[in-house]
């Protein structure tokens, strides 16, 4: 009786230790998107600010017709219209760039439904793009038209590869930085790569990378999910992710995720 009860302990303390270690894991995904977000708000405001000023422009250019000699001359009425059209664009542009960042910092929805790999690629890169630039680092495409689409859940997907691509971004310490960012079909998944041109990763650590806590970066630079809760993510999905690496050359981030059945 003894013994079972000490079992029974034994277990009760495993399966608190348990829930506490996933706690504690969610917790730490929430702080690493929070940095994420805030990362991209800056981008954003970026973004918005060239719609804004020719917002601006254009309704400054209006207010200069409304006060000509001939405001309702066929001429002037043709400049109001097409000036209220760029407006409108404009305005639809900047609305787009809210959703996208408010579809980021939602709660990650884990319901799977079909995700569109390519035109999700190209909305990170978008956002990426600004800190890149900022970096004088390029970030290039190149989407196989044949990918597909996925059963997963496109949050989640964002997220992990936005971490890759800022985490290439900080990689790179030199001119003409560039992060590559690929769409492959293979026979059961789709994969994409993240590959970077900078000093890659030495092999004394390439095994450690996946392992929670573990960082290169220093005190207070460490802002995104980490690999190993990247890994978690992707194996709750079906999917995996690997790396290769060239000391001196640059490092390429793997993530396959599964095909649906029948594809």
């Amino acid at each position: 009786a003894t013994a079972l009860a000490l079992a029974r302990r034994t277990e009760q303390r495993l399966l608190k230790a348990d829930r506490e270690q996933q706690q504690m894991q969610q917790r730490l995904m929430e702080a690493g998107k929070l940095a994420a977000i805030g990362e991209l708000a800056a981008g954003v405001a970026h973004e918005i600010n060239n719609p804004l000023a020719i917002m601006m422009e254009n309704a400054g250019w209006i207010q200069d017709l409304l006060k000509s000699d001939d405001p309702h001359s066929q001429e002037n009425t043709e400049e109001i219209f097409s000036s209220l059209q760029t407006i409108a664009t404009q305005g639809h542009r900047c609305r787009e760039i809210t959703h996208k960042l408010l579809s980021f910092a939602r709660k990650p929805d884990t319901t799977t439904k079909a995700v569109r790999i390519n035109p999700l690629l190209e909305d990170i890169a978008g956002f990426a793009r600004q800190k890149a630039k900022y970096r004088n680092v390029e970030i290039r495409l190149n989407l196989d038209p044949q990918a597909g689409d996925v059963e997963s859940s496109s949050t989640e997907i964002q997220q992990i590869i936005l971490n890759l691509i800022n985490n290439a971004i900080d990689a790179i310490e030199k001119e003409g930085g560039l992060v590559q960012l690929r769409s492959t079909r293979e026979e059961n998944f789709v994969r994409i790569d993240v590959e970077d041109n900078g000093p890659g990763i030495p092999g004394d650590i390439l095994p450690n990378i996946f392992e929670p806590f573990f960082t290169t970066k220093a005190a207070g630079k460490g802002t995104g999910l980490g690999l190993s809760i990247c890994r978690d993510i992707l194996a709750r999905m079906g999917g995996s992710i690997s790396v290769e690496s060239v000391l001196g050359q640059g490092s390429v981030f793997h993530v396959r995720l599964p095909l649906p059945p029948g594809t």
